[in-house]
């Protein structure tokens, strides 16, 4: 369902498509040439780059004007096409153009929730977003670099979960035991226009650090290999730490199935993860030396506020996930790891210039560098290759592949030589893996 005039972006040779939207009743913004810039329009004006014409059927022409400011006499005529025109350039087309960028960016993310992650209730709320322009330029408030999706459901879920009474609750499972089946968009999106300003505040000021202790249970087995190859304790230091649960790997219970556990029996934080795969990886509970997380904004457990931030950001309907992050909380209250605030492409040298040199320095993250512009990216393999020209170093990553599976991958830096392994494929939130590496596995029996 549309909520209002759907409106689109189109590249110059994407006219036929253009006048195809225009004429099935949407709004088709298409860049022209701008050989116009510099002269005046019919109505005295400047025409400045970029130039842009605003097609559609004239009565829903005339709607979108007035919706922006313009009037229904500076429609351009239909001619033979069937469809009328506006002519805009300058900075209203520009911020046009940015506006609908930014809306299709935000489209696909939301797309993925109905193609890739499992919680039926998100599902659903997404489905109804990917039509809903008013509710994709609210998510398309979250800064540049942050999964506009995810930081909206966080947000309405943190609302919620503070006890912000709306009839959107009744179909939240961790707000509601008795949860009301049918259709949630509705009191979604009513939830959203009642509480815009609160859900903006949020937006601008919290971040996805979604602190997926299950993870711990894809990262173990390369953090095995990593002290198998370098034959000493790891000293960890951890890109996007979150509060540093996943730090505090070596606290858990591990259960693989077929009889392959391994960690800590005692412990409350107890994690199962099936293998899909023939090759079993290898489970060798290394010994930690030290450890070090790295945050732009660490979350203090401590703080009850910013530890229910990590709970909204787990699916409301996944109870489990809620559970085991609790049971995480708990454990690092007692067990706090050291997290420096900072930027790590900044932070990274001096923490690898104290970790101890007799200590395999192990650089992890988990879902953390995807959320990465390419240039720093780029700016992550210089800091690395200038640690490595100092000391070994073994660089983890658990990281999303656009289009593909999430791997466990490995680059090893030793001796001045660089080798690069792909161990495992794994599920995003750690429910699964496939180990990869033949080379790599569980000792037999």
């Amino acid at each position: 369902m549309a909520w209002e005039i759907e409106e689109r972006y189109f590249e110059r040779r994407e006219i036929k498509a253009a006048l195809d939207f225009a004429r099935a009743g949407g709004i088709a913004v298409h860049r022209n040439f701008d050989n116009y810039a510099g002269t005046r329009s019919p109505r005295g004006m400047r025409m400045d780059r970029p130039f842009l014409h605003v097609i559609g059927l004239r009565p829903r022409l005339e709607q979108w004007g007035r919706g922006h400011g313009l009037r229904p006499e500076w429609i351009q005529p239909e001619k033979r096409r069937g469809v009328a025109h506006y002519d805009v350039f300058g900075e209203f087309a520009q911020r046009l153009i940015d506006r609908l960028q930014r809306r299709e960016e935000v489209r696909r993310h939301f797309a993925l929730f109905l193609a890739r992650f499992e919680s039926p209730l998100y599902g659903q709320l997404a489905q109804g977003i990917v039509a809903d322009p008013t509710i994709l330029d609210l998510a398309g408030r979250a800064p540049r670099g942050q999964p506009p999706a995810n930081l909206l459901f966080g947000a309405v879920h943190y609302l919620l979960l503070k006890g912000l009474g709306h009839p959107l609750a009744a179909y939240y499972p961790s707000v509601n035991t008795s949860v009301l089946r049918g259709e949630p968009y509705p009191a979604f999106r009513e939830f959203c226009a009642e509480h815009e300003g609160r859900i903006l505040d949020l937006l601008a000021t919290r971040r996805v650090q979604t602190n997926d202790v299950a993870r711990s249970a894809v990262l173990l087995p390369g953090f095995s290999v990593v002290a198998a190859r370098a034959e000493r304790p790891l000293a960890l230091v951890e890109i996007g730490a979150s509060a540093g649960l996943n730090l505090l790997f070596d606290r858990y219970s591990y259960d693989y199935g077929n009889g392959n556990v391994c960690g800590d029996p005692e412990s409350k934080v107890r994690i199962e993860c099936s293998v899909r795969s023939e090759l079993v990886p290898p489970l060798e509970m290394p010994r930690v030396a030290w450890r070090l997380g790295i945050d732009l904004k660490p979350v203090d457990i401590r703080d009850t506020d910013q530890a229910l931030w990590l709970r909204a950001l787990v699916w409301p309907d996944q109870p489990w996930r809620s559970e085991l992050l609790l049971a995480a909380i708990r454990l690092a209250q007692a067990n706090r790891s050291e997290i420096i605030q900072g930027d790590a492409l900044e932070v990274l040298p001096r923490a690898a210039a104290i970790a101890p040199v007799d200590a395999a320095l192990c650089i992890f993250s988990s879902y953390t560098v995807y959320q990465f512009s390419p240039e720093q990216q780029d700016r992550l393999a210089a800091v690395l290759e200038g640690i490595a020209a100092t000391r070994d170093l073994y660089r983890l990553s658990f990281e999303w592949h656009p289009g593909e599976e999430s791997y466990l991958e490995l680059a090893s830096f030793e001796g001045g030589r660089r080798e690069d392994l792909r161990l495992a494929s794994a599920h995003d939130h750690g429910r699964w893996l496939k180990w990869l590496d033949p080379a790599r596995v569980l000792p037999g029996p």
